[in-house]
């Protein structure tokens, strides 16, 4: 996220919970949280008639295109295999679960047209995703399997555009959307409209509320919880903690902050000293600690971040002539890693969120289901590799400085184990060309 969108992601994200707190299984008055949030943020909410809202069994939602309803009834967590329920944490603060809305669907024959619609590609993240998805288009094109290299827009953040685009795109003959949407819920009526004419739609990194697309991605909940836990065990169950935030109101920045509440009531003894808004943006994060610091001398044992904060955080503590805290790394950036390398006393755990492999378990979603085969739930949660101590060196490269950006792509080029996605599919055929990982050159 870039910083002169922060205002804008946190109106569309608090909308977007508040509108769907009707819906959601024990959400805890999210709503009531991400307004906070977007107030404290030093942003104004728009007027909820003018923005979108999540499809509602009571009251349909209003989006870009005009009114969207559906009688489609949501799963909960007892609907999912239980070999992956610990990764759906209160999934409901940034998506929901509904039946595979392709379930019967039979693909369109070979070669098929495929299509990305990408909310911004101003970042290193997007980038890398972006290479990775072409590159697997690429082996499909050599295979005779798609129509040619992948098409793609980009928005730079404008939703209206955005939807513009992917209407486009389906005009067009895109036979497999791949869409990052920039709001939740927006785009749920052009989702049901390229659904309605064939069309494949499959969110990769940000999951919608829509109950005609697939969503394939991580849990922000889950992933801030292993990383906070790593952090508070390392110190024993006991000490001092900080933790950082993301974009206030943003619904994956809800999630990590349900994380660090359960955190706090399963370690009593663990001391919160309070939230810095990092904004999952380092030059932020590093003012907003600098600030924190003035006004709280405690010693600080621990922090807890949310993405690419780990580094500015440390850093601030270092100006202000403070002993570094152990900390975690949610995204696991190179820059972490050569920090993690000059001070290995800090570490607890980084997750890695490789751009490369998130495209990589995308693509192998559209690939099974362009076999025909089904699914359970329309919403794929998977974890992501840990790098700890001992795999430190399967990730770490020579040319890694603190000043280095992008995230490393993980020694077996995926985040988990293609068997992970059996619990989820059943039916249909083998796939005619099974994706390549991304492997990384050593």
């Amino acid at each position: 996220m870039v910083a002169t969108e922060i205002c804008k992601e946190a109106k569309m994200g608090a909308t977007s919970v508040i509108g769907a707190r009707k819906t959601f299984k024990g959400a805890r008055a999210i709503a009531m949280v991400a307004l906070a949030a977007l107030l404290i943020s030093g942003c104004t909410p728009e007027p909820a008639a003018t923005n979108s809202a999540a499809p509602s069994e009571s009251a349909p939602a209003s989006t870009a295109e005009g009114e969207f309803a559906t009688d489609i009834a949501e799963l909960g967590i007892d609907d999912l295999p239980e070999s992956v329920r610990e990764y759906y944490g209160h999934y409901e603060t940034f998506s929901k679960l509904y039946p595979d809305p392709y379930k019967g669907w039979t693909p369109p024959a070979a070669p098929w047209k495929f299509c990305l619609n990408d909310s911004y590609l101003g970042n290193d993240w997007r980038q890398g995703n972006l290479a990775e998805l072409e590159r697997q288009v690429n082996l499909y094109v050599e295979a005779g399997l798609a129509t040619g290299p992948l098409v793609t827009t980009s928005s730079d953040n404008e939703i209206t555009m955005q939807i513009s685009q992917f209407n486009n795109l389906v005009d067009e003959g895109c036979n497999i959307i791949i869409s990052i949407p920039g709001s939740p819920t927006a785009m749920c009526q052009s989702f049901q409209n390229a659904f309605d004419k064939g069309v494949l739609v499959v969110t990769d990194e940000s999951p919608s509320y829509c109950p005609h697309s697939l969503n394939v991605s991580w849990n922000g909940y889950w992933a801030e919880y292993v990383g906070g836990k790593a952090v508070i065990e390392s110190l024993g169950g006991k000490g001092n903690i900080v933790n950082i935030a993301g974009i206030p109101g943003v619904p994956l920045a809800v999630a990590e902050q349900f994380a660090i509440e359960d955190l706090m009531k399963e370690f009593p003894d663990v001391k919160h000293l309070g939230t810095v808004a990092g904004d999952w943006t380092p030059a932020t994060t590093k003012t907003e600690m600098t600030k924190f610091l003035a006004t709280h001398p405690q010693q600080i044992d621990g922090i807890i971040e949310a993405g690419g904060e780990a580094v500015a955080a440390e850093e601030a503590l270092l100006s202000a002539g403070r002993p570094l805290a152990v900390i975690n790394s949610i995204d696991g950036p190179a820059s972490f890693l050569a920090f993690w390398k000059e001070h290995p006393e800090i570490h607890a755990v980084a997750l890695n969120q490789s751009p490369a492999s998130a495209a990589y378990e995308t693509f192998l979603v559209i690939a099974r289901k362009l076999a025909g085969q089904d699914l359970n739930v329309n919403t794929i949660f998977y974890p992501v590799p840990t790098v700890t101590d001992e795999n430190f060196n399967d990730y770490w490269r020579d040319t890694f400085t603190t000043e280095s950006t992008g995230i490393p792509t993980p020694p077996e080029g995926y985040a988990v184990e293609d068997s992970y996605f059996d619990a989820f599919f059943s039916g249909g055929s083998p796939v005619q060309l099974m994706p390549v990982p991304p492997v990384p050159a050593k």
